[in-house]
């Protein structure tokens, strides 16, 4: 998790999650993920590759989900 943290710290986002919440906000809330979940589901659904499709809809659900709950 420290690890993730640094990364997110370098890209800019100088924040310090209190809870779990806090953490998918952030992360399902960045716009680059949701693009490569979005191609994820796309190619995984021309290639046939279902669980690449599947990991890429449950991005873009929860994604969409964080979304809502922030308004």
């Amino acid at each position: 998790l420290s690890i993730l943290q640094t990364k997110l710290e370098t890209l800019g986002y100088a924040i310090q999650p209190s809870s779990w919440r806090d953490w998918l906000v952030v992360v399902a809330g960045h716009p680059t993920l949701r693009i490569t979940a979005i191609l994820s589901v796309f190619f995984g659904l021309i290639s046939g590759n279902d669980f690449m499709a599947g990991a890429g809809a449950i991005v873009v659900v929860l994604s969409l989900l964080v979304g809502f709950l922030n308004r």
